[in-house]
């Protein structure tokens, strides 16, 4: 808002400092005296003249209000309050409220439309991304840090939308952004790698998403402190310390907000968990997919296989048999607890049964799956078969596999 221009209130600014000046008591002379003239005072009351910033301190010093105040016609703690409900209205998802606070200009029908945009997703990532775009040109003129949870939003829109590279070409620029500029905020920036991560496994690049996993993970704080926050946030505005308690309080709405990332940080850990296990730590990886398989119970079936592996390769036969009984579903999930089983009954010494199930993976895999996991349980089926000296049948099976991997561009 330019001084000239409508606040909160309705009035132009030239309206309401001469509302202040007369309710104060103050001739045009008191207010400007001694650092400016009566008849600077009538031309900015008169909307002819913009006061400098100088200048408009000088007034709302001279009138006993804050500076923003002054400005907009919005009173410190009255703007405090709608900053409550916002970050009340996010704590519990209440559309109907947020939607009441994202009408209007202010930053914080910004920070609402940004709220709603989550709650669209993912039923609905068309509504979601125009929401996060106009909330994204209201923020146009703010600080890098400000506008990127929008441009987040935006990302994890077209994500949903199905475009994964463009996303994470988006959530890259604006992480570069942060940093080169000066504002590498934590709160934002949990959001930026999160979604970075998610977009990166979608796209194949484990190695990648596991480095972006690790840089979540490393600044997301416990959401539990979110009410901590906001208990804080309420005991300083009560006693007026209103600067203390507008910091608590946007790091009460930075917490709630990160209660929304819940699936993209499950993801963070499973890409985390890959990672461990590449580098050789089966331990961390195991704990990594503990805390996967508490955000994402959607994924529960894929995530059971990935800890069998790890279980497995841990030595833990046993532990690794259980988490794969009642296992059901997608055909590749299926072929891939079907090699654990193989390999478990190998090592148990039941050759037999571990050359059926070896062979139910190497069918499954067959029909549907990624090339290099067929390659690999092939692989272990015929070493087996060349142990029990059935080297043509090992053979055999290696070169149709062969001619099915080479097959696939």
């Amino acid at each position: 808002m330019t001084p000239g221009g409508g606040g909160a209130d309705g009035e132009t600014f030239g309206e309401r400092i001469r509302r202040l000046r007369v309710q104060s008591g103050l001739t045009q002379r008191a207010l400007a005296e001694p650092g400016y003239t009566a008849a600077y005072v009538s031309s900015v009351e008169a909307g002819r003249r913009e006061p400098s910033g100088e200048a408009m301190a000088y007034f709302a010093e001279r009138l006993g209000v804050a500076v923003g105040e002054l400005r907009t016609g919005e009173a410190p703690g009255d703007d405090l309050l709608l900053d409550f409900e916002l970050v009340e209205a996010l704590a519990v998802g209440d559309a109907p409220a947020l939607g009441r606070l994202a009408a209007g200009e202010h930053p914080r029908a910004a920070r609402a439309r940004i709220a709603l945009g989550h709650l669209a997703l993912p039923a609905r990532p068309d509504d979601a991304l125009a929401l996060f775009e106009a909330a994204e040109r209201l923020l146009a003129a703010s600080p890098p840090h400000h506008r990127a949870e929008a441009v987040v939003g935006r990302a994890a829109a077209l994500r949903h939308r199905g475009d994964a590279r463009y996303a994470a070409s988006v959530l890259v620029a604006v992480r570069d952004e942060l940093v080169r500029t000066g504002y590498p905020a934590p709160g934002v920036l949990v959001g930026v790698h999160a979604q970075l991560s998610v977009c990166q496994s979608e796209l194949g690049d484990d190695e990648a998403a596991a480095g972006s996993a690790a840089a979540a993970l490393a600044l997301c704080g416990p959401v539990e402190a979110a009410a901590l926050h906001l208990a804080v946030a309420r005991s300083l505005h009560s006693a007026g310390h209103l600067t203390e308690a507008a910091y608590a309080l946007e790091s009460a709405r930075l917490a709630y907000s990160h209660m929304g990332l819940g699936v993209e940080l499950g993801w963070c850990h499973r890409a985390l968990a890959r990672g461990r296990r590449r580098d050789g730590d089966l331990d961390g990886a195991a704990a990594a997919l503990e805390r996967a398989r508490a955000l994402l119970p959607a994924a529960a079936g894929d995530l059971a296989v990935d800890l069998a592996e790890v279980r497995y390769a841990q030595g833990r036969t046993e532990a690794a048999l259980s988490l794969l009984d009642g296992l059901a579903g997608d055909p590749v999930r299926l072929a891939r607890a079907e090699r654990v089983r193989g390999l478990a009954h190998l090592r148990a010494g039941d050759p037999e049964t571990a050359r059926r199930h070896l062979a139910a993976a190497v069918d499954g895999h067959r029909r549907s799956g990624p090339r290099y996991a067929l390659a690999q349980v092939a692989g272990d089926l015929a070493d087996l078969l060349v142990s029990e000296g059935r080297a043509d049948e090992a053979l055999e099976l290696l070169r149709s596999t062969v001619s099915l991997v080479d097959g696939v561009t």
